[in-house]
């Protein structure tokens, strides 16, 4: 990458082994739509070369195609299991040197050091860093276009999805830029079906540098809130930071601001609202876990857990906050449904089963946990009579594990065995 590089290549630059049988075939294939130019580089890592041809009318832009990131052209150990290559489409007149085939050289070379893969429908946010200035130090920024792109989707390219070559065939994947509005709504709802509604504005899938964002076409931002709303969000897990804490009796939720809030709404409402499960992340601190079901919470030091729906609180409250743009929201913290909490019950000490097994010696958290299972015995009757087989299958596999772990001190189990027994 020359110049601008973050990490320059140490010592001399490796010998690139090349199946020319199989760049031809790809030359050949670009060539149908204009003469093709070559970027090469050194060594041939991570890519042999950007293979650029300028494609004519009736809408002109420039194609970038990678060589060499397949196995199928660069037959190395690191490569197996690659059998495509990248390419990226800039609108005629808007600038592509030095960024456009650094781009595809840096996220080449993040994929193979990672040994990660991008797949068609995927969406990748860049953490608000312009996809310009990607593949630069800091201090080189100022030198490259500015753009609003800060993340991009994988897509079937649509001009050259595949090439027959000698050694097989090789996938095309278009990088296509989007900017941060269209990465938050692609993943609070469904990021293929949200490419797939591009494509259809812009078959070509181009990345211009500074498009208006597609949801300010009140056509596109229509036909993506009625399928979203209808459809609900196919992605469970999603930054949203919302950073929690308690106190006594309380539960504080920190609440993002601006685009963040429209964020936060928008996946509550695509995956709660549709009755599925949230799973959010967040940068500062725990996640919280939100889920359909009877409203109450379960608070641990790792993970707050929130069930309800949107009508009721106190999930409607944290709603509510949203909208409204506070800051943050206190809520109540509201028991969890008695099957609930003794599920969760459950589950703690079998964890402590599990952890004393590994040791080769009973934990001693088991006996320290009698009281809270003599709470938990009476919540039986509390238990509805839907979720009764349920709680008594629970309850059943708990004892049989107790019973049947390995210690030669079962003193220390029994009581707990006796209250659990009598509790079903």
């Amino acid at each position: 990458m020359g110049l601008f590089s973050k990490k320059p290549p140490d010592g001399p630059p490796p010998v690139a082994v090349v199946n020319y049988q199989a760049v031809y075939a790809l030359d050949q294939a670009l060539s149908a739509f204009g003469p093709v130019s070559h970027s090469f580089s050194p060594g041939g890592f991570p890519i042999r070369s950007v293979g650029i041809v300028e494609v004519p009318s009736p809408r002109p832009y420039t194609l970038l195609v990678t060589y060499g990131f397949s196995e199928v052209l660069a037959p190395e150990p690191q490569r197996q299991g690659f059998r495509h290559e990248f390419s990226l489409a800039i609108p005629r007149g808007e600038p592509v040197v030095p960024w456009a085939d650094a781009f595809l050289r840096a996220q080449a070379h993040s994929m193979l050091e990672q040994r990660v893969d991008v797949r068609p429908g995927e969406c990748v946010p860049f953490n608000g860093v312009p996809m310009t200035y990607m593949p630069f130090q800091p201090e080189h920024h100022a030198m490259m276009p500015p753009t609003t792109l800060v993340g991009m989707f994988v897509a079937a390219d649509p001009v050259l999805p595949r090439v027959e070559t000698p050694a097989g065939p090789v996938e095309i994947r278009r990088l296509v830029g989007i900017d941060q509005y269209e990465i938050d709504r692609a993943m609070t709802w469904d990021p293929p079906a949200f490419l797939e509604l591009m494509r259809g504005v812009d078959p070509l899938l181009l990345s211009s540098l500074q498009r208006p964002s597609y949801l300010q076409q009140a056509a596109f931002r229509e036909a993506v809130e009625q399928r979203a709303s209808k459809e609900g969000s196919s992605v469970e897990s999603l930054m949203l930071d919302l950073v929690w804490q308690t106190f006594p009796g309380v539960l504080r939720i920190q609440l993002p601001q601006g685009p963040g809030m429209v964020r936060a709404l928008n996946a509550l409402r695509g995956r709660v609202g549709v009755g599925k499960k949230l799973f959010a992340l967040s940068r500062g601190g725990a996640p919280i876990s939100f889920a359909p079901g009877v409203p109450g919470m379960t608070i641990t030091r790792d993970l707050a857990e929130i069930t309800g729906d949107l009508q009721s609180p106190p999930l409607a409250t944290i709603v509510a906050a949203l909208e409204q743009g506070a800051p943050y929201v206190d809520l109540q913290i509201i028991a969890p449904p008695p099957a609930r909490a003794r599920l969760t019950f459950f589950a703690k000490v079998e964890g402590l089963i599990f952890q004393a097994e590994l040791k080769q010696s009973l934990s001693k958290d088991i006996g320290k946990l009698l009281d809270e299972a003599r709470a938990i015995a009476v919540l039986v009757d509390q238990v509805p009579e839907a979720e009764r087989e349920a709680d008594r299958a629970a309850c059943n596999a708990l004892i049989r594990k107790l019973r049947f772990a390995r210690s030669t001190d079962q003193s220390t189990l029994q009581p707990m065995i006796e209250i659990l027994s009598r509790s079903m």
